[in-house]
């Protein structure tokens, strides 16, 4: 601070004072770049990307904006420029070297951080491999993002193609004259020998002729976080190709989770098959789900697991298929499912995801049966220990009894009364409802899973039992 200033009307002093931020920002641009950089003259095509990024989200996917903004140094030769919001160089300059600088501001918090590099400007008509973002195996260069995991390998193809050029080399052979360039690489990832590709063109175009390597890296927990690794392929019977970069944000191995949502109603008949299908996903491709029944009822079954990939991840699908039995209704319950991915799977740096779970509640209507194939009313009479002239006497819409899969008769899937719905009253026991309606209280409880022999009977409850008039009461 000045506290005096010489310069004012007859010698007098102005006061002047000037306020300095000196508080420390939490955090500052990161930029990974290779020292050099090659483009073609007149070719803003062949421009390369000053990739940089700092923690949070990625600086170009935010949906407030940008968070990083680039410009270049005054020092850097005219006809250079810079996109202010992603990074990218481009040059209208004649062939030759130049030093050009990039400055990378977080605008949050206004720290800087600056780069210089050497570009190399080749003739317009210059041989220069250039890389191949649209080849399956590979990777999104900068300034897209590709999401990894702690723990899994992630292995691409880095693929410079030379449109028309030929080779000498046979192909599949390692290329001595070449090799690809990178910036300082992540701890323990590699770029493999450069081979020669032959690659196939599109109907009526020239042949293609590239090469390419392999890039390998399996990240650690403690890689979470951002990383860019920056490429370029070098020759010594071309020019080195444009600069590609790529980002990386490292994320810890996901939990799967459920695509199926949870229901709180399902309902299933005695005698009718209930089937769900169970789908999780899990955003991780490369990881597996498997999906297990938690608590399940007596005869409930699982199909075998079916994974697919998608473009949102694995998606690994069971279908689970329950018929409840005679003697179930009255069951209530949940049906519950747990899906678990191969977490650590015994590789190490994998760290083991929480499972996810799934439930359903249930319930069994009392009374009611669904007819199965080949099963009239003397079938369905043996199953619950009744006769079909009963059967028949408690479904009143059944007018030819003794047929099947005929109009007027049963068939496949109709719900049949198999017992009248009683409710207690106060007083009621269940011996003295047994007793009142002429039946057992052995088949009474056979058709009532939520009642037992101990348990008192509640005022307002439904019992479902076969009433016998012919038997004598007691």
């Amino acid at each position: 601070r000045s506290d005096g200033l010489v310069g004012g009307a007859g010698g007098a002093k102005w006061a002047l004072s000037t306020n300095v931020d000196l508080s420390v920002a939490q955090h500052s641009p990161v930029v990974q770049l290779l020292p050099t950089a090659t483009i073609r003259a007149g070719d803003n095509a062949t421009g390369f990307y000053v990739s940089a990024n700092d923690p949070g989200a990625h600086p170009t996917n935010l949906s407030a904006g940008t968070k990083l903004e680039w410009s270049l140094t005054p020092a850097t030769p005219p006809g250079f420029s810079v996109g202010a919001t992603d990074g990218l160089v481009t040059a209208s300059v004649a062939e030759g070297s130049y030093g050009v600088g990039a400055v990378v501001r977080d605008v949050t918090t206004n720290a800087t951080v600056s780069v210089a590099l050497e570009v190399e400007v080749v003739p317009a008509n210059g041989t220069m491999p250039a890389f191949d973002a649209a080849f399956p195996g590979t990777r999104l260069p900068y300034p897209d993002t590709n999401l990894v995991y702690a723990g899994f390998p992630e292995q691409f193809t880095l693929r410079f193609v030379v449109p028309g050029a030929q080779t000498n080399e046979s192909v599949g052979a390692v290329v001595g004259g070449a090799v690809v360039r990178t910036a300082a690489l992540p701890r323990g990832a590699s770029v493999g020998p450069v081979m020669v590709g032959a690659y196939g063109p599109p109907p009526g175009n020239a042949s293609i002729k590239g090469y390419h390597a392999v890039f390998s890296w399996t990240p650690h927990p403690e890689d979470i976080g951002w990383h860019a690794i920056c490429v370029y392929l070098e020759t010594n019977f071309t020019s080195p190709s444009p600069q590609t970069c790529f980002d990386f944000r490292v994320e810890a191995d996901p939990p799967p989770t459920w695509l199926t949502p949870p229901r709180h109603d399902l309902i299933a008949t005695m005698g009718s098959e209930l089937r769900i299908s169970l789908q999780a996903l899990d955003t991780n491709s490369a990881d597996s789900v498997t999906i297990e029944g938690v608590t399940l009822p007596d005869g409930a079954a699982l199909s075998p697991a079916d994974p697919q990939p998608r473009p949102e991840g694995l998606v690994t699908t069971r279908n689970l298929s329950w018929t409840p039995r005679e003697g179930s209704g009255g069951l209530r319950g949940q049906l519950c499912f747990r899906a678990t991915d191969d977490g650590s799977g015994g590789v190490p740096g994998r760290a083991a995801a929480s499972p996810a779970d799934l439930c359903f509640s249930f319930s069994v209507p009392k009374c009611r049966y669904a007819v199965g194939e080949m099963q009239g009313l003397v079938e369905v009479a043996r199953v619950f220990n009744t006769n079909w002239l009963q059967l028949w006497a408690l479904n009143k819409d059944i007018t030819r009894p003794e047929g099947y899969g005929v109009p007027g008769a049963v068939h496949p899937g109709f719900e049949l009364n198999v017992g009248q719905m009683v409710r207690v009253k106060e007083g009621d026991s269940l011996e003295k409802i047994v007793s009142r309606f002429g039946t057992t209280l052995r088949q009474t409880l056979g058709l009532n899973a939520d009642i037992t022999g101990t348990k008192p009977l509640v005022t307002g409850e439904l019992v479902c039992l076969v009433p016998n008039s012919c038997r004598e009461r007691s």
